[in-house]
């Protein structure tokens, strides 16, 4: 399988596990979401995207008392990009 394929897969994977587990623990309040940083997430040096682009998204979906966004794949480098231009 080439790599586009791989990539794919676990994508689609790692989608529906969110919204499964959005499913089975909304009635406790919880929210479950994927978080896609928009590129390769850089946390081995190798380069890619910058951590920062990722933590906002962390930091707002953590921050939510009543979880409002359960059950989603955000790319967090558009939200990131559709929040500055809203600002």
């Amino acid at each position: 399988m080439k790599i586009a394929g791989q990539v794919a897969v676990v994508t689609g994977g790692a989608s529906g596990l969110g919204r499964a587990m959005a499913v089975e623990v909304r009635e406790f309040g919880i929210s479950a979401n994927a978080i896609h940083p928009g590129g390769r997430a850089n946390i081995d040096g190798r380069g890619g995207q910058a951590p920062e682009v990722v933590v906002p998204l962390v930091c707002f979906l953590a921050s939510q008392n009543r979880p409002e966004v359960t059950g989603q794949v955000i790319s967090a480098k558009k939200r990131n990009e559709a929040s500055s231009q809203a600002r």
